[in-house]
């Protein structure tokens, strides 16, 4: 019985081991080793803000390969920290959006009209948070020339 009991025991803390290591490696697969606009390693891949700061990032790592002047280095220096600061005033917004949301959800009688109202304007301003994404990233493809653009291809891939 105690046989028993001690391979029990030991099935469950190896699928238990099992579970844990098999999170662990597919969680690192995704990892694509940027941080996002607020300094937190990013693990997902796609989004035009990942796509946007992966390459200044890329662009600022690889600047003596690619021979940027400091003029094109200060220029996606800046691109990098408008785009922050515009992403943080605009989660900003569209949080409290969401609080007011749930609030506005949490009332006995839901105004149907004011809900979606409110959940107009948080759509509107995340499509203008990826316009204005899309915006800094052809500026950042805009900073360098042709020449650079092409070693940039190379050193990517």
């Amino acid at each position: 019985m105690a046989v028993i009991k001690g391979v029990r025991l030991l099935s469950m803390m190896g699928l238990a081991l099992f579970f844990v290591l098999w999170a662990v490696d597919s969680h690192a697969d995704h990892r694509c080793g940027w941080k996002d606009a607020y300094g937190k390693a990013s693990y997902h891949g796609g989004d035009i803000e990942e796509k946007f700061f992966r390459k200044a990032h890329f662009i600022l790592a690889q600047k003596d390969e690619l021979g940027l002047s400091a003029d094109q280095e200060a220029r996606v220096r800046t691109l990098m920290t408008a785009a922050k600061k515009d992403l943080l005033r605009q989660d900003a917004e569209i949080g409290v959006l969401a609080v007011d949301i749930d609030a506005a959800l949490a009332a006995d009688e839901i105004d149907v009209d004011g809900v979606t109202k409110l959940l107009n304007q948080k759509y509107e301003l995340k499509k203008t948070k990826v316009q204005s994404l899309v915006a800094s990233y052809a500026e950042l493809k805009k900073t360098l020339d042709p020449e650079q653009k092409t070693k940039l291809k190379t050193l990517f891939h």
